[in-house]
């Protein structure tokens, strides 16, 4: 409330103006008015307030299940020939889960992880095939020269 004499502020429950000492009269209308605007200020206040907890909240609401399996999952293939495509893809998958149970985000890495971590742990698969099958190659050759020396 402002002092309609020198447009001081002045305290609601002041009787004189604290500034040039006029009397303070307020009258029904008025007060209602200014309550009604410091009740629009306050929540403009209130609702800026919220919006700015909100976003500060979503720049802290990744899922890190979800990011560790991507992560883990780049790596594995890149670096350790899909051996740790198993763990990455667990990871993942209780990321996601944990993402469409809650408010989280992350789905993208979470799927991301998903589907890389399955391409190591087929490469694993294959290549534990071609491993098996170069080992019987071997042998077999082995063998044969073994057949051929005689």
């Amino acid at each position: 409330m402002n002092c309609k004499n020198c447009g001081a502020k002045v305290a609601k429950t002041a009787k004189f103006c604290p500034k040039c000492g006029e009397k303070i009269v307020i009258d029904e209308e008025t007060a209602k008015v200014e309550e009604k605007i410091d009740e629009a200020l306050n929540t403009k206040v209130s609702d800026d307030v919220k919006v700015q907890t909100a976003s500060e909240k979503k720049k802290n609401n990744l899922n890190p299940l979800a990011l560790a399996g991507f992560i883990t999952s780049i790596v594995s293939l890149c670096c350790c020939c899909g051996s740790l495509s198993g763990i990455a893809l667990i990871l993942s998958i209780i990321g996601l889960v944990q993402i469409n149970s809650g408010n989280k985000e992350g789905k993208g890495f979470a799927i991301a992880g998903i589907a890389v971590a399955a391409v190591g742990v087929v490469f694993l698969i294959i290549m534990s095939a071609l491993g098996e099958f170069g080992e019987i190659y071997s042998q077999a050759l082995n063998h044969y020269m073994i057949f051929l020396n005689r």
